[in-house]
This record gives structure tokens, C-alpha cells and sequence, in this order.
């Protein structure tokens, strides 16, 4: 099974939880067009890997135009990674689901309450991306008009 987990670049907190989808069927471009892509305004956009190409809602490193920006991408998907880590802790993730697999939905949206919630208080701690890298010149102009 697949889910599709987004992650506030700001804060690192879980803003989004989808799924689960079935593999093979499913793929990173179709869970998003049925689902990020749906509840984003026009103009918002999301940073992601190489296996997502919605045009006009996803950044990924085939539209960096700038070093700058492109490094400041690897930084937000790196922290992605590290959060997608903490739910593979829990055997969510890349294990077999050993019940129901109706069932799945509910034990995979618990573990992202549980991950959320670890790390709004501290106990879990993916990294802060302004640590690593600071949001590139551009972008901030553009975000503030």
C-alpha cells in the first residue's frame, strides 16, 4: 500500500496524510492528481521528487532554474525523507500488513497522528531546513506579494 504524506516546509509538521492506494496501480502522479493536487489554490505549489510531473503544482528537480533553488529543494525532500524514516519505525511502511488490508487506512493515519504528534511535542525531531539552508531570495519575494 501507498500514501502520500506532505510536510510543511516551515515547520516540519505532517499537513497532509492520503491513502492508502494499492502498488502497482497507483502511481506518485496519480495519487497526487487525485489528491494534493485537488485541495491546492491555483497558485500554491509543492516541492517533490523526480516521480511527481503534474505540471504547475509541483517543483521537483527538473524545474530548478537556480543552483540556489535546486539545493534549497534537496534540503526540504531530504527532511521529507527523514520524517517518511520515523514512519517506517512503526512498520507501516515497506512491511507486509499482516490484517484486514481494509484496515490498513486506519493503522497508517494513526501512525501519522502518532508521528505528528511526536513531533509538535519534541519527541520526534526531523530537522529544521532553515538550519541547512535558507529559503532562496526569489522565492520569498514571490511569496510575499
Amino acid at each position: 500500500m501507498r500514501c502520500e504524506v506532505g510536510v510543511c516546509i516551515a515547520t516540519g509538521w505532517i499537513v497532509w496524510f492520503h491513502g492508502p492506494f494499492r502498488c502497482g496501480s497507483w502511481s506518485n502522479e496519480k495519487i497526487a492528481q487525485y489528491g494534493l493536487n485537488e485541495i491546492l489554490d491555483w497558485d500554491e505549489l509543492y516541492i517533490a521528487d523526480g516521480g511527481y510531473k503534474s505540471k504547475g503544482m509541483v517543483l521537483n528537480p527538473d524545474d530548478a532554474v537556480t543552483q540556489e533553488i535546486n539545493d534549497y529543494m534537496q534540503i526540504c525532500r531530504t527532511r521529507h525523507e527523514t520524517i517518511n524514516t520515523l514512519f517506517k519505525h512503526f512498520g507501516i511502511i515497506g512491511n507486509r500488513f499482516h490484517r484486514d488490508v481494509s484496515k490498513h487506512g486506519l493503522f497508517a493515519h494513526a501512525v501519522a497522528n502518532i508521528v505528528q504528534l511526536g513531533i509538535m511535542f519534541n519527541e520526534l525531531s526531523p530537522f529544521d531546513v532553515y538550519d541547512h539552508f535558507q529559503e532562496p531570495n526569489s522565492w520569498q519575494n514571490e511569496w510575499e506579494t
